[in-house]
C-alpha cells in the first residue's frame, strides 16, 4: 500500500496532508478533526451524561447534609418520651414494682399450678396502675415499650421483647421459689417444674428450649392484655 493518498485530506483546522502517515498521526492529536469523528462525539455525549448525573447526586447530597437532624436524646426523641403528666408520674419505675398487694395466700395459690405461677404472679403485680411499666406498642416488632430512669427523669424506652421477659421470669421465679416448700406437695412440685425450665432455659436444653419459651409466652400474652387495655 502507497504511503500516499490519491487527494490530498483536509482538516476543518486548515491543516492538508496527502500522507497517510501524517494524516492519521493528525487526526488523533487534532481537536476539530475529533470533534467530526462519531465514535468520539457518543463518547463525548456519554461524558457529559454522567456528569450530569454526578451533578444530580451531589445536590441530592448536599440536601441530604442540610436536612434537619432527629436529636436522639432523652428530651426529645422518638424512642424515649419523657413523662411530664402527673398519671404517668406515679408509675414506678421498671423493677421497682410494689408486691404489698400480693399476700402469702396468693402465692401460694400460684404454686399449686406450676405452668401458670408465673404469668398469674406477674398479671397480679401489674394489677395496680403505678405497676403497669412495661408495655407492648405493636405486635409485629419484637420490641417493648417500659419505663425508666435517665437523669434523674422518668423516661419510656424501648426495649428487646426477649431482654423485658427475660428479666420478669427471673424476678417472679425468684419471690415464687422463695414462697415454695420442699415439704409440701404443692411447693415440691412446683420447684421441679422450676428446675426443669431452668434447664429448658440453657444453651444446650434437651427440649430445645421449649418449656422456658412457653413460659415467656404466656407473660408475653399478661403484658399483651393490660397493652390492649390501657387507657
Amino acid at each position: 500500500m502507497s504511503n500516499q493518498y490519491t487527494d490530498e485530506k483536509v482538516c476543518p483546522c486548515g491543516y492538508h496532508t496527502a500522507h497517510r502517515g501524517n494524516w492519521s498521526t493528525h487526526k488523533k492529536r487534532c481537536k476539530h478533526h475529533a470533534q467530526a469523528d462519531p465514535a468520539v462525539e457518543i463518547l463525548q455525549q456519554q461524558l457529559k451524561d454522567s456528569k450530569e448525573q454526578l451533578a444530580t447526586k451531589d445536590r441530592q447530597i448536599e440536601a441530604l447534609i442540610k436536612r434537619p437532624r432527629t436529636v436522639t436524646n432523652t428530651n426529645t426523641t422518638t424512642n424515649n418520651t419523657q413523662v411530664n403528666n402527673l398519671a404517668d408520674q406515679s408509675i414506678n419505675v421498671f423493677g421497682k414494682e410494689t408486691l404489698d398487694h400480693i399476700s402469702k395466700d396468693d402465692m401460694q395459690d400460684f404454686i399449686k399450678d406450676p405452668p401458670s405461677a408465673i404469668s398469674s404472679f406477674i398479671k397480679m403485680q401489674m394489677k395496680p396502675k403505678e405497676n403497669r411499666n412495661v408495655m407492648c406498642p405493636n405486635k409485629k416488632r419484637s420490641m417493648y415499650k417500659m419505663l425508666d430512669r435517665q437523669d434523674d427523669e422518668k423516661v419510656w424506652d424501648y426495649r428487646c421483647k426477649g431482654e423485658v421477659l427475660d428479666h420478669l421470669y427471673d424476678m417472679a421465679a425468684d419471690v415464687l421459689e422463695v414462697q415454695a416448700d420442699e415439704t409440701t406437695p404443692h411447693g415440691a412440685r412446683f420447684l421441679a417444674f422450676q428446675a426443669r425450665v431452668r434447664d429448658s432455659a440453657d444453651g444446650d436444653a434437651k427440649d430445645g428450649g421449649r418449656l422456658y419459651k412457653e413460659q415467656l409466652e404466656r407473660i408475653h400474652a399478661v403484658i399483651l392484655g393490660f397493652s390492649e387495655n390501657r387507657s
